[in-house]
């Protein structure tokens, strides 16, 4: 490890590395210049909202009921409390009803 250690600082050493940006005018110039108000973006804010708000009555079941009404886009879904049961199987031997044809030695 300590041979790899040295030749990466070597190899450091040997490399041009390009000068270094000025930034100090860069950052004074940006924290001087006015800043906007996080109110300058109000119309994307109330956008953001409405939506929101939007989603929440719409997912709140009673409120889509009103919402719909109003809208007049009445939709019937039919709720099914109890699930049907599967029939029962038919009586006799397993896969006699599949239509499969006779068995050997049935006649």
């Amino acid at each position: 490890m300590a041979d790899l250690e040295q030749q990466l600082l070597e190899l450091a050493a040997r490399l041009e590395w390009p000068a270094t940006p000025q930034l100090a005018g860069r950052v004074a110039a940006r924290l001087s210049a006015p800043r906007r108000r996080w109110s300058a973006n109000r119309w994307v804010m109330a956008a953001a909202v409405l939506v929101v708000a939007v989603g929440v009555l719409l997912a709140y079941g009673p409120s889509r009921d009103v919402i719909a009404g109003w809208l007049n886009l009445h939709t019937l879904i039919e709720r099914v409390q109890h699930q049907p049961t599967p029939s029962p199987r038919p009586p006799g031997p397993l896969g006699t009803r599949l239509g499969l044809g006779k068995r050997r030695g049935d006649s």
